[in-house]
């Protein structure tokens, strides 16, 4: 399998990147509805149903129109955005089966087969998507990232055995690619030749670097918000593995209280991973010369900058200062 060509920036790698993001814009927003239908109170969802519905069946129209840009779809561009349409459409099909039941009665566990097929297939299409990068390229460590997430998922909750110390592991696993990724997309030549390609496509110079700055930061900002929803994964997990039966009642009182304490905290640093990535997609257009509207969030998060104040955040920081 031949990997993309990634050796100098170039109008048609641009187009790649420009439907790439298009269905990343389209995945987000899906995770956006998947987060509301997770954590939102049934009076939320009642009150947003219809607009949630009609905003589903606009993604999906809006799906095929990411092959609008020019030559993104020949050869082994296609080819590897081939992987991610497929994944769009299958991801979509899930969320809309799963927010037109929201509303039924079910038990605050329960997780649908459709689910669960899904995230399997989810792990072989990125490891598929994977095959198409080069060895050295920053996404390899955000799709390792996510394969790993969702292994924790799998592992910890669902395997007969109900194994949280796997997830734990996973998880932390997951957390180390961030950490990785985090102080490697700085000094990496893909990114650097994708926020060129961006400027070709508008034709502007490539050299303003407060512009890149702004470009970067999106970046990490976005990365931070991933690595916080792992590490929120990761305490759920830590909770999960404590033997309660030698714990005093009051000391359950107050690991269940823990729990659920770190359970709104992901869905909190669900909301901002969504919403950081809406706002790095709207700027990889705008650097390219188009404009993304700005779309209401079904699930925002309380705070739009929280990340930032984030202990998440500031280990990342104190990491790339000291690489």
């Amino acid at each position: 399998m031949t990997n993309i060509l990634f050796t100098a920036p170039t109008e048609d790698l641009g187009n790649y990147y420009l439907t790439k993001s298009y269905l990343e814009y389209i995945q987000w927003q899906l995770l956006d509805i998947e987060t509301f239908t997770t954590y939102a109170s049934k009076a939320e969802m009642t009150t947003r149903y219809g607009e949630m519905i009609d905003r589903l069946d606009t993604l999906e129209k809006l799906i095929p129109h990411a092959y609008c840009f020019k030559d993104s779809n020949l050869g082994i561009y296609g080819d590897a955005l081939k992987v991610m349409n497929t994944h769009t459409i299958n991801y979509h099909k899930n969320i809309a089966n799963q927010s037109r039941d929201c509303l039924l009665p079910k038990p605050d566990d329960e997780i649908s087969k459709g689910d669960l097929d899904f995230m399997k297939s989810s792990i072989k299409k990125w490891q598929g998507y994977k095959r198409y990068l080069p060895f050295d390229h920053y996404e390899n460590k955000l799709l390792d990232s996510a394969i790993l997430s969702t292994k924790a998922f799998l592992k910890g909750f669902f395997d007969d055995s109900n194994c949280f110390k796997l997830g734990q592991e996973y998880s932390m696993q997951a957390m180390d690619k961030i950490e990785d990724l985090y102080q490697f997309i700085a000094t990496n030549k893909n990114f650097e030749d994708e926020y060129s390609s961006l400027n070709i496509l508008n034709q502007v110079s490539a050299e303003d670097r407060e512009e890149f700055e702004v470009f970067l930061s999106l970046h990490l900002k976005m990365i931070a918000c991933i690595y916080r929803e792992n590490n929120m994964q990761y305490k759920i997990f830590i909770s999960l593995c404590v033997d309660i039966d030698n714990l005093s009642k009051a000391e359950v009182d107050v690991m269940i209280n823990y729990t659920e304490s770190v359970a709104l905290n992901l869905a909190q640093a669900s909301a901002s991973t969504a919403e950081s990535s809406l706002a790095l997609i709207r700027k990889i257009f705008d650097l390219a010369g188009y404009e993304l509207p700005e779309i209401k969030m079904f699930f925002p998060p309380m705070e739009s900058d929280e990340i930032s104040l984030s202990a998440e955040h500031d280990y990342l920081h104190n990491l790339l200062l000291n690489s």
